[in-house]
Protein backbone atom coordinates (compact mmCIF):
# COMPACT_ATOMS: atom_id res chain seq x y z
CA UNK A 1 0.00 0.00 0.00
CA UNK A 2 2.86 2.47 0.54
CA UNK A 3 4.28 1.98 -2.79
CA UNK A 4 0.76 2.76 -4.50
CA UNK A 5 0.70 6.41 -2.16
CA UNK A 6 4.29 7.04 -3.53
CA UNK A 7 3.42 6.39 -6.74
CA UNK A 8 0.58 8.66 -6.55
CA UNK A 9 2.58 11.20 -4.65
CA UNK A 10 5.27 11.52 -7.32
CA UNK A 11 2.44 11.00 -10.43
CA UNK A 12 1.32 14.70 -8.44
CA UNK A 13 4.39 16.50 -7.96
CA UNK A 14 5.65 15.31 -11.41
CA UNK A 15 2.39 17.36 -13.10
CA UNK A 16 2.90 20.34 -10.58
CA UNK A 17 6.64 20.29 -12.59
CA UNK A 18 4.97 20.06 -15.65
CA UNK A 19 2.91 23.11 -14.87
CA UNK A 20 4.95 25.52 -12.97
CA UNK A 21 7.92 24.70 -16.09
CA UNK A 22 4.91 25.27 -18.70
CA UNK A 23 3.61 29.02 -16.45
CA UNK A 24 7.59 30.07 -16.52
CA UNK A 25 8.19 29.41 -20.41
CA UNK A 26 10.52 26.60 -19.80
CA UNK A 27 10.79 24.19 -22.13
CA UNK A 28 11.44 20.93 -20.65
CA UNK A 29 14.54 20.10 -22.86
CA UNK A 30 16.67 22.75 -21.41
CA UNK A 31 15.66 21.38 -17.93
CA UNK A 32 19.13 19.66 -17.76
CA UNK A 33 21.32 22.59 -18.64
CA UNK A 34 19.73 24.74 -16.27
CA UNK A 35 20.08 21.82 -13.30
CA UNK A 36 23.66 21.32 -14.22
CA UNK A 37 23.87 25.41 -14.00
CA UNK A 38 22.62 25.63 -10.12
CA UNK A 39 24.92 22.57 -9.51
CA UNK A 40 27.54 24.80 -10.19
CA UNK A 41 26.98 27.92 -8.89
CA UNK A 42 26.29 26.06 -5.82
CA UNK A 43 28.84 26.37 -3.40
CA UNK A 44 31.11 22.95 -2.77
CA UNK A 45 30.44 21.61 0.58
CA UNK A 46 33.34 20.38 0.92
CA UNK A 47 35.36 23.57 1.06
CA UNK A 48 35.39 24.27 4.32
CA UNK A 49 36.34 27.41 4.71
CA UNK A 50 37.96 28.07 8.19
CA UNK A 51 36.54 25.53 9.57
Amino acid sequence: MKSITLAEQLRDLQAYGRQRTAELGIEPADMPDRIRELIERRPDPDDRQGF
